[in-house]
């Protein structure tokens, strides 16, 4: 089980730049996180097909990316 893997990364930067360069809302940015995660769990693409450890992981790296951004 991996909770990291390289898209991890890209979540973790991906949010620092939004929280940094942006002026979306807290609540705005939990809505579109936790959002996307729970489409990927629909979706058909091998980028999707994670297990729920590294969803957690992928909605940490969210958070610590974009409240440092902040």
């Amino acid at each position: 089980m991996e909770v990291v893997n390289a898209y991890t990364l890209f979540h973790l930067f991906g949010w620092f730049l939004a929280g940094r360069f942006t002026r979306i809302i807290p609540s705005l940015f939990i809505a579109v996180s936790l959002g996307w995660e729970l489409l990927e769990m629909f979706l058909d693409y091998s980028f999707a097909i994670e297990t729920l450890s590294n969803k957690g992981g992928d909605v940490t790296a969210n958070f610590i990316g974009y409240f440092s951004g902040r």
